[in-house]
């Protein structure tokens, strides 16, 4: 029994640390996407185009951790978030004047960004809550998504 134990505490641990590195990744991005938009407001396109590098890095690093085998259909869905987000990143990146009306798309990557850590944010929770069918299932979701 105590082997059973020890086995789901390393993999409890392992999978947390891992959620945590995401829930960075995500505050992160979130910080910079809003930097990037105060930047196209002072016309700072230097510094527009260092933070949308950051950005592109972060997106292009979640989607190389979700794991496909074990996550199907779920990891799917991410990545396709996770491209709309680097396909409207690019074009602003592209754009050597952008205008206040270029900040839409970037308002969607922010609230794409939002969303996505505050559903792991609410797993998290959920993890830590008492085990029962529901936060058995949500632990799942970690080792599906997270590799």
């Amino acid at each position: 029994m105590q082997q059973y134990y020890d086995q789901y505490h390393t993999t409890q641990v392992s999978t947390t640390d891992r959620v945590k590195i995401v829930l960075m990744l995500y505050e992160r991005a979130i910080a910079l996407t809003k930097k990037t938009g105060e930047q196209i407001l002072a016309k700072n396109f230097v510094g527009k185009a260092e933070s949308i590098s950051k950005l592109l890095a972060i997106i292009s690093g979640l989607m190389d951790a979700l794991d496909f085998d074990q996550g199907k259909e779920i990891a799917v869905n991410f990545q396709k978030l996770y491209q709309f987000m680097f396909d409207q990143l690019l074009v602003l990146n592209r754009r050597a004047n952008p205008q206040k009306a270029d900040l839409k798309p970037l308002a969607v990557v922010l609230q794409i960004l939002i969303d996505m850590k505050e559903g792991w944010e609410h797993v998290v929770k959920e993890h830590h809550a008492p085990p029962d069918q529901t936060t058995l299932a949500k632990q799942h979701l970690f080792h599906v998504v997270v590799r």
